[in-house]
């Protein structure tokens, strides 16, 4: 959903830190969106730039060791 609300409003760049696969962890279906919308390879080259995956991977750490209930 968010790739798509990106490419609605024309930003000519993403720069993301965590991947698809890294969001799974944590419950989120982004595979399944991305393949719906055709998936990665259908964009341009250089249009997404993966940054500070270690540091994004911590925060999804921090966020599995809470409590409560997830939606």
């Amino acid at each position: 959903m968010c790739l798509a609300a990106v490419l609605w409003a024309n930003i000519e760049k993403i720069y993301y830190g965590c991947r698809l696969s890294d969001n799974e962890s944590i419950g989120f279906r982004d595979v399944k969106f991305d393949e719906m919308m055709g998936g990665r390879p259908g964009l341009p080259d250089g249009f997404m730039e993966e940054r500070d995956r270690e540091l994004c991977l911590e925060v999804l750490k921090e966020y599995e060791q809470t409590e409560g209930e997830r939606y």
